[in-house]
């Protein structure tokens, strides 16, 4: 058993999701697309506070990031495509042959339940079926582009109608793909048309699907115990996860870690590749710089092995009353080299082109004049990047 200590975790973490070098590098198609294969995925969501999870991820990474670097991989070169890991997310187009379990997983897993959503339709064989001719007739479209039943219940964001359901159904086992997106409206076209190149791969067993995913999410964490490792990609339990490493150890694939992390008195088991001494022999300074990372970036949405690593105790509240909330609706971590130092809730205001920083709370001992200079820095670069003249400090959050 090997025993690293927690700084070395650390540092192999951040190094892994590409928190160690400088952001001064130009971003280019090749240099993003490596960024992203490196991170293993970026999470997509919804929420524009600032901006999407999804370029603030890589703004967080590459200095003079735009979004349109990231349409073009995915629109024009195809060398990334949107699917489901623990949640939605943008993805190498390389890992498609391993993602044919996905496809063939949800569908075993959700077809009953998403034929009950769609209730209002007779016969959901016969709903896929027509939208899926309609597509292939009609080219890419939107959810917009078909008819919303007239006793359709009005609800909340997930309250699809049977056509949304049916889509969704076909992108997520695997039929359909996003071909692009209309703001930020999925479109949705074939799957061999989106992906003339991978349409034709072979449905893997979970076997295989396992001897590709742990490998290569412990490549991206460095070591991790097995709940970790399954929740990395999504679609495995943490029995599935737990039952692999146990061969792996035995075959010498994986060695077992012994580290102390967070206040824990008692050591963690956990695992990594057997190259692990090389890798931290290999580990390197953090660049002098302060990040802001969004709610979804890989470093902290794992909040439990965040707090582990970094004694960083962090929660989404967005979905928390607002009364409720301890730091605010769309908290961002400020990561300053390789320490979690502090947070804030950031608001955009559009119309008087403002950067509001509210809530502003330092971690213990770790305010500091330098760190508050580099803040102010990071600040300000964000403010340009969103369209913003200035940036606003509100003591009263």
């Amino acid at each position: 058993m090997l025993r690293i200590e927690r700084d070395e975790v650390r540092a192999l973490t951040l190094q892994a999701h590409g928190l160690i070098r400088s952001r001064d590098r130009r971003p280019t198609r090749r240099s993003l697309q490596r960024e992203i294969e490196a991170l293993g995925f970026v999470q997509v969501d919804a929420i524009q506070v600032l901006e999407r999870a999804h370029h603030l991820i890589l703004r967080a990474r590459c200095r003079g990031y735009r979004p349109v670097h990231l349409k073009r991989l995915l629109e024009e070169d195809r060398s990334l495509f949107e699917h489901w890991t623990h949640d939605a997310a943008v993805i190498p187009t390389s890992f498609l042959p391993w993602w044919t379990y996905r496809f063939a997983e949800f569908a075993e897993r959700r077809r009953a339940r998403m034929a009950r959503r769609a209730k209002r339709a007779r016969d959901f064989e016969a709903l896929l079926r027509d939208v899926r001719q309609r597509i292939e007739r009609e080219g890419p479209l939107r959810s917009s582009a078909f008819e919303t039943p007239p006793d359709h219940p009005a609800g909340s964001f997930w309250n699809w109608k049977p056509a949304k359901l049916a889509l969704e159904y076909l992108w997520r086992t695997g039929e359909l793909a996003i071909s692009g997106r209309d703001g930020f409206h999925k479109q949705y076209d074939l799957f061999e048309r989106v992906h003339p190149k991978r349409a034709a791969c072979p449905p893997l067993s979970l076997e295989a699907y396992l001897d590709w995913a742990i490998p290569e999410a412990l490549e991206r964490l460095g070591v991790a115990t097995p709940a970790e490792l399954a929740g990395f990609w999504g679609g495995i339990s943490a029995n599935q996860a737990k039952t692999w490493c146990r061969q792996a150890l035995t075959e010498g694939r994986l060695v077992e870690v012994e580290t102390f992390q967070g206040d824990a008195e008692r050591p963690a088991l956990a695992v990594a590749l057997p190259d692990l001494p090389r890798r931290i022999a290999r580990l390197r300074e953090p660049a002098d710089e302060v990040r802001l990372l969004c709610p979804f970036d890989p470093l902290i949405r794992d909040r439990v092995r965040a707090a582990r690593l970094f004694g960083f105790d962090y929660r989404f509240e967005g979905f928390v009353p607002a009364a409720k909330r301890r730091h605010g609706y769309y908290v961002m971590a400020i990561l300053d080299g390789g320490e979690l130092v502090g947070r804030f809730d950031p608001r955009l205001d559009r119309s008087d082109h403002v950067l509001e920083v509210r809530r502003l709370r330092w971690e213990r001992g770790q305010r500091t004049p330098a760190r508050r200079e580099r803040l102010q820095v990071a600040l300000d670069e964000l403010a340009v990047d969103l369209g913003a003249d200035r940036v606003r400090h509100r003591r009263d959050g």
